[in-house]
C-alpha cells in the first residue's frame, strides 16, 4: 500500500511504503524535474543528468532545417553515447519536427540531443518528468 503525502517542510512530495509487515516502512522523495538538453543550439547538446529514473516527456522546438534530433544516453564508460530506444528495443528515438515522445529513463542516466544533417538553428530541447 502507498501514498503519497506533502513534507510541509520542503513542498516536495513524499512517497510512504508499507511493506503490509507493520514494522517496515520506506520514504522516498518523488518529484517532478525537468533538464534542458538544448537552449538556443544548431548543433549537438552537451550531457544533462544524471536523472532520477521514471517517465518523462522529451520535447523539442525549433527549425529543424532537414536535421534529426536522438534522444542519446552516456554508456558506463562514461564516453561512448548510445541512442535511446523506442520499446521495440531497437528503433531510436527520434524526431524530425518540433514534436514530443514519452520516454522512459534509467536512473543516473546522463542524456543529450544529437543533432545530425540538415541546418537546424535554434533548437531547444527538455524533457521533464511525468
Amino acid at each position: 500500500m502507498s501514498d503519497l503525502t506533502r513534507n510541509t517542510a520542503s513542498g516536495a512530495w513524499i512517497k510512504d511504503l508499507d511493506m503490509g509487515d507493520g514494522f517496515h516502512a520506506e520514504r522516498v522523495a518523488v518529484g517532478k524535474q525537468v533538464f534542458t538538453l538544448l537552449e538556443d543550439a544548431t548543433s549537438t547538446g552537451l550531457g544533462a543528468g544524471p536523472v532520477t529514473g521514471g517517465d518523462y516527456l522529451w520535447r523539442v522546438e525549433g527549425a529543424f532545417g532537414g536535421a534529426t534530433a536522438t534522444l542519446q544516453y552516456l554508456g558506463l564508460d562514461g564516453v561512448t553515447w548510445f541512442d535511446a530506444t523506442e520499446t521495440d528495443g531497437t528503433t531510436p528515438v527520434t524526431l524530425t519536427a518540433s514534436g514530443a515522445k514519452p520516454v522512459g529513463i534509467a536512473q543516473g542516466s546522463v542524456v543529450r540531443v544529437e543533432l545530425v544533417g540538415g541546418a537546424p538553428s535554434a533548437m531547444n530541447s527538455v524533457i521533464g518528468g511525468l
